[in-house]
């Protein structure tokens, strides 16, 4: 487990983004939010990616910018919602980085989701909340089995998680310590 590069899992509005930079702030590292990377390598937005290549290849390449990412040194990353669902994602994010699951319920995620819009959530557009709901309780195994550390994000502002974060690293390295 590595804690000089910590990645950020769990469901679409969990917080991930916000966290992650304000973590990265504090840490003075890198902040990399994989959504944005995937966009910049497909030279379109995740919704367009979908619809015109459907959820395989976004998941595909998605794979590829976080195995590149986990390769890179010192960051904070921030993954998209789904990518704890591959295993083999799951086992290179615990090999590489120190995973934390930003849980938060569905009803929060769906509360943030609508407050921000879902433009950027194709899969929102395309599954409908109960779906999603059904969704979210599924992906909970997964990020509890990506996970090193898992922090309840439903209240906590996203400065007194990262905050959280930052002692529980800290901790983290001093027991490591010889």
């Amino acid at each position: 487990m590595s804690v000089l590069r910590v990645t950020l899992v769990g469901f679409m509005g969990a917080g991930k983004s916000t966290v992650g930079r304000e973590l990265a702030r504090r840490l003075a590292l890198p902040f990399v939010d994989l959504d944005d990377r995937v966009e910049a390598e497909a030279g379109r937005d995740i919704p367009t990616l979908f619809a015109q290549q459907g959820e395989a290849t976004f998941r595909a390449l998605e794979r590829t910018v976080l195995l590149r990412a986990l390769g890179e040194p010192l960051a904070v990353l921030a993954t998209g919602g789904g990518a704890v669902a591959d295993p083999d994602n799951r086992a290179a994010m615990r090999r590489a980085s120190t995973v934390v699951w930003l849980d938060v319920r569905f009803e929060i995620a769906r509360e943030r989701l609508q407050e921000q819009g879902a433009r950027r959530r194709p899969l929102v557009e395309h599954l409908g909340w109960a779906r999603l709901a059904q969704l979210h309780r599924v992906r909970r195994q997964d990020y509890a089995a990506a996970a090193h550390l898992h922090l309840h994000a439903d209240q906590h502002p996203p400065a007194q998680l990262a905050r959280s974060i930052q002692s529980t690293l800290r901790a983290m390295v001093r027991e490591d310590a010889p």
